[in-house]
């Protein structure tokens, strides 16, 4: 699968736990500089929309855990 160059709001990723089929669904929401201007996701559960996370956005494009999903070539991604 083509590596994602950027995070955008609106992306989706599929977070991988190790030793298991299941994984979770998180669909970026927005990005923004911390203060030391490392850039974040705020994301979203597909499963719970009440379930959320700000994690780096290189702990994004470990694909270790997390997986970007492509849903239209549209979007550009």
């Amino acid at each position: 699968m083509e590596e994602l160059k950027e995070i955008h709001e609106g992306q989706q990723y599929a977070q991988i736990f190790t030793g298991s089929t299941h994984s979770l669904v998180w669909t970026v929401q927005r990005v923004f500089q911390d203060g030391v201007n490392i850039p974040h996701a705020f994301m979203i559960n597909q499963e719970d929309p009440f379930s959320t996370k700000t994690i780096a956005c290189s702990v994004l494009a470990d694909h270790k855990l997390f997986h970007p999903i492509r849903r239209s070539h549209i979007n550009g991604w």
